[in-house]
Order: C-alpha cells, then sequence, then structure tokens
C-alpha cells in the first residue's frame, strides 16, 4: 500500500528537517489526501478527497498507516453509498 502514497507534504524553502506530514494519493477520478499538519487540526489526522465533498474529515487515528487505511475504507464506504443512491434513483425512473 506505501507505494500508492505519495509525500504531498508542503516545504518551506529552508526547512532542512523534511518530515513527511501528508500524503497523497489517487486514480484518474479520486486524490485522497491525509495530513496531521492541518492548520485547524495539528497533530489530529485529517483526510480530504474534494471529489466526494470530503474536507476536514477527522480520522481519529494515532498513526500514518491507520490514517491511510481508514481512509481508504471512507472513500469505500462513501462510494458504496453513492452507488446505492444512483441505483434507487434509477429503478425510481424506470416506474
Amino acid at each position: 500500500m506505501n507505494n500508492l502514497w505519495v509525500d504531498a507534504t508542503q516545504y518551506r524553502r529552508d526547512d532542512t528537517d523534511r518530515i513527511p506530514t501528508a500524503w497523497r494519493t489517487q486514480n484518474t477520478k479520486l486524490v485522497i489526501y491525509i495530513t496531521c499538519n492541518h492548520i485547524d487540526f495539528k497533530g489530529e489526522w485529517v483526510m480530504h478527497c474534494y471529489n466526494l465533498g470530503l474536507k476536514c474529515y477527522q480520522l481519529n487515528c494515532k498513526t500514518m498507516k491507520e490514517a491511510k487505511v481508514k481512509s481508504l475504507q471512507i472513500v469505500k464506504n462513501e462510494l458504496n453509498t453513492l452507488c446505492l443512491e444512483v441505483a434507487t434513483f434509477l429503478q425510481r425512473t424506470r416506474t
């Protein structure tokens, strides 16, 4: 799973200790971003997936690995919910 994620930390030019605090993974349609250094949530893991309307979604995790796994699960759940809603909508339009 680690090779799916790339360092997305925005480093300052004079930053000598480049410690990653943000990661991003994406495919052609979805971008998932996790960080533990958000300005409003310092030290807490949050995720963004703007494609699904998720912004600053608190993950309540302790480690980067947990945050990665949980963010993927949240996106999967959101996509499943969206698919069910679309199927229900399509079923209603047929009658």
